[in-house]
């Protein structure tokens, strides 16, 4: 495996996809078109540099190791390639500046901390595989790299999921007459929305639609489309929900 631009940039691409599913986790409704093309926006920027040194005649060498670059005479284009390894790390930080709603959420900080821990463990690993051209680190790296997505799907399925969903059952009451029942089984979400309606007069407006409520709302078309029925209306923002 030799290291060269076009792999660095490759694996740039997976780093900023690795962070879209956490950003949406944090903040759901958070990630539209224009901002998924933001988050790959310094990705776009780098092939766009990289395509243009090469057609101006830029040559970019290979090396089997970081460590073999660093042991021959390192022409100006290879600091390209440590430039790119910085940047490959750099993705996780920006798991720290998506809005953080606590009420609107669907996680907490201990869960976004241990998703950063993990993703730096594994983009680590990475890079000393690129370090050292050894058979005993690459089988290292692919065993650290599955156990990485394992504890990563055991904090979906038994961190968040069921205890999130056990916590919600503990908190529905019991007791009480039909419509307090009703209401108390009504998912947050649909309480936002009845707030938002009637606080904003928002089904007044003949443009509203699937999207702009959902971003509004902090959250995605098929969770509010849920929301709407769970009320009782059709997918449509454009039907009005009556004041309580």
């Amino acid at each position: 495996m030799l290291i060269s631009v076009p792999m660095l940039l490759a694996a740039i691409f997976m780093s900023l996809s690795y962070i879209l599913y956490p950003i949406e986790v944090i903040s759901p409704g958070y990630l539209s078109f224009k901002r998924i093309i933001g988050v790959y926006s310094p990705w776009l920027a780098l092939v766009a540099v990289y395509g243009l040194c090469v057609l101006g005649g830029v040559s970019f060498p290979a090396y089997p190791s970081l460590l073999d670059m660093f042991s021959s005479s390192m022409p100006v284009q290879s600091w390209s390639l440590l430039l790119l390894c910085v940047l490959f790390l750099l993705p996780v930080l920006f798991l720290f500046f998506i809005p953080y709603t606590r009420r609107y959420n669907n996680t907490d900080k201990q869960w976004i901390a241990k998703y950063t821990l993990c993703f730096t463990v594994n983009t680590m690993a990475y890079l000393v595989v690129l370090t050292v051209d050894a058979p005993l680190v690459k089988i290292l790296y692919y065993y650290i790299s599955v156990g990485c997505s394992l504890y990563i799907a055991y904090m979906e399925l038994f961190e968040r999921l069921i205890r999130q969903q056990a916590s919600i059952v503990e908190v529905e009451s019991d007791e009480g007459d039909v419509a307090s029942a009703k209401s108390s089984q009504q998912s947050p979400l649909c309480e936002r929305v009845v707030h938002y309606m009637t606080s904003t007069s928002a089904y007044r407006n003949p443009d509203l639609s699937m999207t702009m409520l959902a971003t509004a709302l902090y959250t995605n078309r098929t969770t509010l489309s849920l929301a709407m029925r769970e009320l009782g209306y059709p997918t449509s923002t454009r039907t009005s929900i009556p004041c309580a």
